[in-house]
């Protein structure tokens, strides 16, 4: 959905030649605005659109325009309509997310009242954010695509969790999404290909290892994951697959490539067969190597294992009204966490954390990319937490955080960081000691420590001192600061100490989920 004209003719708005440039510019500005204008309630009061319970948008009105920035660093473009008038009359109050590009962002949301739906804007005054409303369900449909599989048998002889699938053709790919998400998932299936064809030729009954993660980082964003990743996979029995992060548990399994760009499609999903050819390569390398320390009896031993180091997978669950399950519900029932533990039960998640405020401020300045200032991320902040506090007093702290409209209401990612609230999702699922979670500020002052911690937890076997060495030698890797905002500053003593204030309890209850006070961050 592309809002405006891609076309525009250079012709002069006025009779005499000699005008001055700086009048045709403005003419033209002005043409285009009230085009835009016109457009945007054309959209708003003639289209409608079909909704996925069956029924047609007979009369809706426009919200409000907002900007917002996607975790995975890319533009999101979304409409959300929140109240509707159906053909028969009835007013039904329903979630739906509509688009997504990357030419911008348009967020259009709707407030409904007694007799009509009203336009709610990002600063209208009187707002009023709910929990989602329960969706229409259709009967016998409550299960979603995950749910209905039948769980994998993995084979014994491989650490990480692999099977394998009979072969009928080498072009096995043709299909899949994720080439169009990156270069060198193409040139990566491309050369998988031509590998499977020779399998074909030489095998009178070809068949191909298949992998899923052994271990995920599932979190958070700015909080040092990239280098963690990086020196996690410098171990020798760690095989990284072809990018850091998929993101297909959180966001991607909703995203459909289009001409125009990704763009969320909720009836047509990427399957779980594609995340999992990301991982085809890791198995083909899993295969053919063997643990030379095994005896006689466990010949054939494969101990390499591999992951995914999405850092959305912990948090993101704004599409959970999206799955037949959850239908009926004003918060998840299921989260990414309960459909991970469906297919590896023994899953092992990594969780690296940092100060919650200092996080705030980094992100901000990171996926930021225009009006960045100390004020301005002061102002973000307190409309943050004002959208929160106000949802939370109408509805439960799970709806609140897994809503993507209070979300949008701020150019800061205040959710991020109320880690208890997620890490306590996880450990309702998976038991304690399938959850490790580290600090930031522990891994920057003991990297090794951290990073043995780790290597323990996931089973693999000591590092020799040369490998030390060279997993050490390497730089650090992360997503710096830029010089621009550098310059920047830090943020406001007011700001930090108002984030400081808004986290205390969330990082009260941590610290006494985890038996560790370091995680109260305590200001020195």
């Amino acid at each position: 959905m592309v809002l405006g004209w891609q076309n525009i003719t250079e012709r002069p708005c006025h009779k005499h030649p000699s005008a001055v440039p700086k009048r045709d510019a403005r003419c033209i500005y002005a043409v285009c605005l009230a085009a835009s204008i016109i457009s945007v309630f054309i959209l708003a009061y003639v289209t409608s659109y079909r909704i996925n319970n069956g029924h047609f948008v007979r009369h809706y009105q426009l919200g409000g325009v907002q900007s917002a920035r996607n975790g995975n660093g890319t533009d999101e473009s979304s409409m959300q309509i929140v109240g509707f008038v159906n053909k028969n009359g009835d007013h039904i109050r329903l979630d739906s997310i509509m688009g997504y590009s990357q030419k911008g962002v348009l967020e259009l949301r709707w407030k409904k009242n007694s007799s009509d739906i009203n336009p709610v804007g990002p600063t209208s005054s009187g707002v009023g954010f709910w929990g989602r409303a329960p969706l229409n369900c259709e009967p016998g449909n409550h299960t979603s695509d995950i749910l209905s599989m039948t769980p994998y048998n993995f084979l014994p002889n491989f650490k990480n969790p692999c099977w394998y699938e009979p072969m009928v053709k080498p072009d096995v790919y043709k299909n899949n999404q994720f080439k169009h998400f990156s270069k060198y998932c193409r040139n990566l299936f491309k050369d998988l290909t031509e590998e499977w064809r020779k399998k074909m030729e030489q095998d009178a009954q070809p068949r191909r290892l298949r992998c899923l993660p052994y271990f995920f980082i599932a979190g958070q964003p700015k909080c040092g994951s990239t280098d963690l990743y990086f020196k996690l996979m410098s171990h020798p029995d760690v095989v990284s697959p072809p990018m850091k992060e998929s993101h297909w548990w959180a966001k991607n399994r909703f995203v459909v490539h289009a001409s125009s760009g990704w763009r969320l499609n909720f009836t047509s999903k990427i399957p779980i067969s594609d995340y999992i050819d990301l991982f085809d390569k890791a198995a083909l390398f899993m295969e053919h190597v063997n643990d030379p320390s095994t005896s006689e009896e466990q010949e054939g031993y494969h101990q390499l294992i591999t992951g995914d180091a999405s850092v959305s997978t912990l948090w993101f669950n704004d599409y959970w009204w999206q799955m037949p399950e959850n239908c009926g519900s004003t918060e998840p029932k299921y989260t990414n966490a309960h459909y991970i533990r469906y297919l590896l039960p023994k899953a092992k998640i990594i969780i690296i954390l940092r100060d919650p405020t200092e996080r705030l401020y980094s992100d901000y300045l990171y996926f930021q990319k225009q009006r960045k200032s100390p004020d301005d991320f002061h102002r973000e902040v307190l409309m943050a937490i004002s959208s929160h506090e106000r949802c939370v007093n109408k509805t439960t702290l799970r709806s609140c955080i897994n809503n993507r409209t209070i979300a949008n209401t701020s150019r800061v990612r205040l959710r991020i960081g109320m880690y208890y609230a997620y890490i306590q999702e996880w450990l309702r699922v998976f038991p304690r000691h399938q959850l490790h979670v580290v600090r930031l500020e522990d891994y920057a002052d003991e990297p090794m420590d951290i990073l043995k911690g780790i290597f323990k937890f996931l089973t693999l076997r000591a590092l020799t001192s040369d490998e030390e060495e060279s997993i050490f030698r390497k730089p650090i890797v992360a997503n710096a600061r830029r010089s621009k905002d550098k310059d920047l500053g830090v943020m406001r003593e007011d700001t930090r100490e108002i984030l400081n204030n808004f986290y205390m309890p969330f990082n009260q209850k941590l610290s006494i989920l985890l038996h560790d006070p370091k995680y109260l961050w305590t200001p020195q």
